[in-house]
């Protein structure tokens, strides 16, 4: 799912005013995963993704991690930092 999640970003960034398919496409697909994630990682996920400094948003993503729902493999802190490598 990471690598899907990366690749739509990867997408996005190249047409970010989402004027074309590609654009377009990618933005649903970054849609779709979030959504999927947010069902199973629920507040913790929200959390994680969207917080605002490193004090809110590490605590929540061990939790997601430690919760074996989703793996460190599954790279949440990465994408928070943009780090697409």
């Amino acid at each position: 799912m990471n690598k899907a999640l990366v690749d739509f970003r990867i997408a996005l960034s190249i047409d970010p005013d989402k004027k074309q398919t590609g654009g377009q496409e990618a933005a649903e697909g970054i849609q779709r995963l979030e959504e999927k994630l947010a069902a199973i990682g629920g507040a913790d996920w929200l959390t994680c993704s969207a917080a605002p400094n490193r004090e809110e948003g590490i605590p929540a993503c061990t939790r997601l991690i430690a919760s074996n729902k989703l793996s460190s493999n599954d790279g949440m802190y990465y994408l928070k930092k943009g780090d697409y490598v």
